[in-house]
């Protein structure tokens, strides 16, 4: 009920100027997508989802490793996230492969991260 609400309302920008004189509303049958913005379920739904997805992402091998400079310690990692928005990230085994030898692996992390989020 909450997500029919929110995502076939009729919608205005506001700020401390005020509300937006113009609104804005899906273009189409098709609701707008995700948790909907200033949704106060929306931080622990999106940590729920995408914890979920990182996890997946980490056991199919996608993301980076590297070993520290001062203690050779492994750090790896598989995007980075900041509030709504995630960056999948990908790397070389070597500094020999180049962008252009990771591409299609980058690629697949990509898709993968956005099967996870579809349910596809």
């Amino acid at each position: 009920m909450m997500f029919d609400t929110l995502a076939t309302s009729t919608h205005r920008v506001w700020t401390g100027f005020g509300d937006s004189e113009e609104s804005f509303y899906p273009p189409s049958i098709v609701p707008f997508q995700g948790c909907g913005q200033g949704n106060g379920a929306g931080p622990p739904i999106w940590v729920s989802v995408s914890s979920i997805i990182i996890q997946m992402m980490t056991a199919m091998g996608f993301g980076f490793e590297c070993l520290t400079a001062i203690d050779s310690q492994l750090i790896t990692a598989q995007c980075f996230c900041f509030v709504d928005d995630t960056d999948v990230i990908k790397a070389g085994k070597s500094v020999e492969q180049s962008g252009e030898d990771i591409c299609h692996s980058v690629q697949q992390a990509a898709s993968t991260w956005a099967g996870g989020i579809s349910g596809g």
